[in-house]
């Protein structure tokens, strides 16, 4: 739920923020409060994991120590956008906030160490981005670093889990692009030009990488002169950085995506064997087309396997394959919604359909009438065959359907006999009596009903 702005535009921080969850983070003796208005337990059990894994990736990357005193991490975590960006840029929230993606403040206080702000998209926005500034600030003892390596480091923890072709492959690209020399990424501040901005979190993005990979130990010893308050060997450290900047394009050039493509075990989709023919609307005319098999392959050309030609969706009580070359459809009752590993003749491994005790719907009753009755539209003999197969189940059906109809009128006959005699007794009034016969036909008609349905 978002607030009502126009019948809350007066209300205050404390009143929105009026749920509050505590982590205790012990490996770095920090106490994280999460104030909230409106958010589900599933969210809160998130937040705690992306704060834990943060934390854990943080503290192991720069061999940060617990220090003595317990630090206080505040996270307000608003609804909306919209909350973030009316609410807290109040004068009344005093968060001066904007259209940034969040924000963290160094406090430095006995009761609050950091102030982060961000809100819920999905998930919860920028959360790990912003955790880790807080961290950022706790490794340094509150000294600000360059814009760079701020939001650097940032991205890196955000992006921690990132494959190469996602985040981590934009950032390289982004800087090898750009082409500036370290101490130009160095010198980049905050923009209110979109790309230039954009500039600043991706070449320090891939400037982190690129220190973690090749010289973990100068950012870790840089923060540490930061916090001992030591600036002739802070100045020295960033002198270092600098000094990275052959190296730096060299990795870049070797970790951009076109170059990481080629030696990862990266796959592509290819035209394989002709299907079928059919027709389909085409810039709004019927038109002609031609099916072929998507095969999978490595960027080598090496044949890895294929897709299936089959597209399999949810269809009422049904599981329904579909053949999109030929619009042939098998719909495989409920009974038959479970799965099971078999290796084909070929030796591959593939899963195929069955019941809860592993019977494969290949082999039921059910299949070989649908897949009849779709061979059936290719031949006469088929066709025959299906109509006449049908004809066959039909009648066995409707033998099953006497046997159990006369098996539930006993049953009707034997309850309506019953409540006479408890009637007769005088165990039961006539009311009630006429209300057990009355069930007796209600179930009778109604369980006809369902065996007619099912049949």
């Amino acid at each position: 739920m978002t607030i009502n702005r126009q019948v809350n535009k007066n209300i205050s921080k404390d009143e929105y923020f009026n749920n509050k969850h505590i982590i205790e983070v012990k490996d770095l003796n920090i106490k994280v409060e999460v104030h909230s208005h409106d958010l589900r337990t599933s969210k809160v059990a998130h937040i705690e994991s992306e704060i834990r894994e943060t934390a854990t990736n943080f503290k192991d990357a720069f061999k940060l120590e617990p220090g003595s005193s317990e630090q206080t991490f505040k996270i307000y975590v608003f609804d909306d956008k919209a909350d973030y960006t009316h609410l807290g840029g109040s004068e009344r929230f005093g968060s001066y906030l904007g259209d940034e993606g969040g924000k963290c403040y160094y406090k430095g206080e006995a009761d609050v160490f950091a102030e982060m702000y961000v809100y819920q998209q999905g998930g919860v926005h920028n959360l790990q981005h912003e955790f880790a500034h807080g961290l950022t600030y706790l490794a340094t003892g509150g000294k600000s670093l360059p814009t760079v390596l701020m939001e650097g480091i940032a991205d890196y923890f955000e992006h921690h889990s990132d494959h190469k072709f996602n985040a981590q492959g934009s950032s390289i690209d982004k800087t090898e692009a750009a082409n500036l020399d370290l101490g130009g990424i160095l010198n980049l501040q905050y923009s209110a030009n979109g790309e230039e901005n954009s500039l600043v979190y991706k070449t320090g993005h891939a400037l982190i990488m690129y220190l973690q990979e090749k010289d973990p130990s100068l950012l870790r010893d840089y923060l540490d002169a930061l916090r001992q308050g030591n600036s002739d060997e802070s100045k020295s450290f960033l002198k270092d950085i600098k000094g990275h900047d052959a190296d730096f394009k060299s990795w870049l050039a070797e970790n951009d995506t076109e170059t990481a493509m080629e030696h990862l075990n990266a796959l592509q989709v290819t035209k394989g064997d002709f299907i079928a023919t059919g027709q389909e609307i085409v810039g709004g005319e019927i038109k002609d087309v031609s099916y072929y098999k998507a095969n999978i392959e490595k960027i080598d050309g090496e044949n890895v396997g294929s897709f299936s030609a089959v597209e399999h969706v949810s269809f009422y009580d049904y599981a329904r394959a579909v053949n999109r070359a030929t619009n042939d459809t098998l719909d495989i009752s409920k009974e038959y919604h479970f799965l099971k590993a078999v290796k084909t003749t070929d030796g591959q491994v593939k899963l195929t359909y069955s019941d809860q005790q592993g019977n494969e719907y290949q082999n039921s009753q059910e299949y070989k009438m649908q897949a009849l009755r779709i061979l059936s539209k290719y031949g006469e003999d088929l066709r025959k065959s299906y109509y006449d197969g049908k004809e066959d189940l039909d009648k066995q059906k409707d033998i099953k359907y006497n046997d159990v109809l006369k098996s539930l009128r006993e049953q009707e006959e034997t309850q309506r006999h019953d409540a006479y005699e408890q009637y007769k007794r005088g165990e039961i009034s006539y009311e009630k009596f006429v209300e057990k016969c009355n069930s007796a036909s209600t179930n009778y008609h109604n369980e006809g009903k369902r065996l007619y349905n099912a049949t």
